[in-house]
Parts: C-alpha cells; sequence; structure tokens
C-alpha cells in the first residue's frame, strides 16, 4: 500500500511576512507514523509543507503525484504557541 503523510504548512498564514524568521518544528509524527507503516511493508512519503512552503493547492498537487492508496494529514504538534491560549 502507498501511502503520503501530510505535515501541513502554516507559518505563512499564521505569521505572515515575518514567517522566514520562525521556527519549524520537525515533522516528528509524520515521521513516527511513517516508519510504523514502513516496518508493515507499506510505500510510504511524507510532505513536510512547512518546510518546502507549499500551499493547500500545491500540497494536493504534490500528495497526487504519488497516487497513493492512502492520505494521512498530520494534524498534531508540540509546539507550545500552537495549543496555549494568551
Amino acid at each position: 500500500m502507498k501511502i503520503v503523510y501530510i505535515n501541513p504548512g502554516s507559518a505563512s498564514s499564521t505569521y505572515g511576512d515575518v514567517s522566514y524568521n520562525v521556527g519549524i518544528e520537525p515533522p516528528y509524527w509524520a515521521a513516527l507514523r511513517a516508519s510504523i507503516a514502513r516496518q508493515k511493508g507499506n510505500e510510504v512519503k511524507i510532505i513536510d509543507a512547512e518546510v518546502d512552503n507549499l500551499s493547500p493547492v500545491e500540497t494536493i498537487k504534490e500528495a497526487h503525484y504519488y497516487k497513493p492508496d492512502r492520505v494521512e494529514v498530520i494534524a498534531l504538534g508540540i509546539t507550545p504557541s500552537c495549543s496555549s491560549t494568551p
């Protein structure tokens, strides 16, 4: 089975013109899921839209290019600014 894991990008929409100066979290959870899937004999690809600065449309096109059987969007992180309120 071909599986594409997507780490969605949000820095440019969240931080605007200063997004180039924002720390980027490695796609740890996507890598963890991909590792488990690989051990089970699946073919995997991780698309890190944050690092590649891909728009949602570009991310979809990139995922479609690999013709996966399944796509998983990893919507989880450990960045404190994403989970705390002022």
